[in-house]
């Protein structure tokens, strides 16, 4: 089979070629991470020869996930995994490195996951990790059909889990900024109200702006909720009569 593998790396660099070109326009896309991931895998199992299947796996916490899949076949095998505790994908995201599997018909490394990719016709895999800063993030996952089929695909299984790294850290940061602005937004707001329910009081009870603070620390304190919350209430009453 390597012999096989390699004659197509030769007869299909353009193929090769225009994958990667096009890996480097995902990430100026400014689409949603999802979206991104799922055209990794579709380039996967279009330009990494032998590929049959391909799947995206991240960790949410302590449970891996498939965000991304390019046949049944694939999310099969990653849930199968997920449910053994055991597989390719899993010892490559744990580890941090990648995870070749050249034959699965005597692969003995997990006994529960092998004979259920061997009921699937997998024969063989890669599962390289998906690192984010440091720290394996999931797997970019490769299924093929026959024996032996990744040997010569490292370099480049690499190269789209690289872009795949990107995507998340793009992804990450898009969503550090957006709850940044979120939270600036609610500091806004929190002041207009606070200033609002002091003007309320001022007008109802005839004080001072200063008065009017001790006044809400107070009723913060009797009601047992936040000066933010009673300044959100009064707020509010005063938006609902005018």
């Amino acid at each position: 089979m390597r012999s096989n593998t390699a004659a197509v790396f030769v007869t299909e660099p353009n193929a090769l070629w225009g994958g990667q070109a096009e890996l480097v326009g995902l990430l100026d896309a400014g689409e949603p991470v999802e979206r991104t991931l799922d055209r990794v895998t579709r380039l996967v199992a279009t330009t990494v020869p032998g590929c049959h299947a391909a799947s995206i796996a991240l960790w949410d916490g302590a449970r891996p996930f498939t965000v991304a899949s390019t046949t049944p076949l694939a999310r099969d095998l990653d849930e199968a995994q997920y449910r053994a505790d055991e597989g390719p994908c899993l010892d490559a995201s744990r580890e941090g490195t990648p995870c070749l599997v050249v034959d699965m018909a005597t692969e003995s490394r997990w006994p529960a996951f092998a004979p259920i990719a061997r009921a699937y016709g997998v024969f063989s895999a890669l599962c390289v990790p998906i690192t984010v800063r440091g720290r394996p993030r999931g797997t970019l996952n490769m299924q093929a059909l026959v024996r032996d089929a990744f040997g010569d695909a490292g370099y480049l299984a690499g190269e789209y889990a690289a872009q795949a790294a990107g995507a998340l850290v793009n992804a990450e940061i898009f969503q550090a900024g957006r709850d940044l602005a979120d939270r600036l937004d609610e500091t806004l707001l929190a002041h207009t109200n606070l200033e609002r329910a002091k003007g309320v009081l001022m007008a109802r009870q005839g004080i001072l702006a200063d008065a009017a603070a001790e006044v809400l620390d107070r009723l913060a304190a009797q009601e047992g909720v936040s000066v933010r919350d009673v300044a959100a209430r009064l707020a509010n009453e005063r938006s609902r009569t005018t």
